[in-house]
């Protein structure tokens, strides 16, 4: 079983990453493009590579769905989520500097970004996210 590492920790069987970006009061979210997942609001993320670790697969992610950029080194470990079948999920936090202008775009599989708060969340119908 492999392992990637975040810092000081590793998550072994470490598949995937998303990233939660807050900014001024409101959460990032793609609107998913691949056929699997497609037409539905989730935090960017995607799958670990072999050669990463997950706050790198993190970022990696974050910047090919939205072309934001985070500072690596203001990303936090959230969260990681047993997916079964010794799969990890590792959520991570971005709380984006409010004087920083954050202006994210549709990349790689994502059809579209919105900037929403967490009532706005909460308030989707279960089948409209991931």
């Amino acid at each position: 079983m492999s392992g990637h590492s975040q810092g000081a920790t590793t998550i072994v069987g470490a598949y995937g990453v998303s990233t939660a970006v807050h900014w001024r009061g409101v959460w990032l979210l793609g609107l998913r493009g691949n056929a699997l997942w497609r037409g539905r609001w989730s935090l960017p993320g995607g799958r670990v590579e072999d050669y990463e670790t997950v706050r790198e697969a993190a970022h990696r992610e974050l910047l090919e769905e939205t072309g934001l950029r985070a500072d690596m080194h203001q990303m936090r470990l959230l969260m990681s989520m047993d997916l079964g079948e010794g799969r990890t999920l590792a959520v991570h936090l971005w709380n984006a500097p409010p004087d920083k202008p954050l202006n994210p775009f549709a990349a790689s599989d994502c059809l579209g970004t919105a900037w929403l708060t967490i009532e706005a969340i909460l308030a989707m119908p279960e089948a409209a996210k991931t």
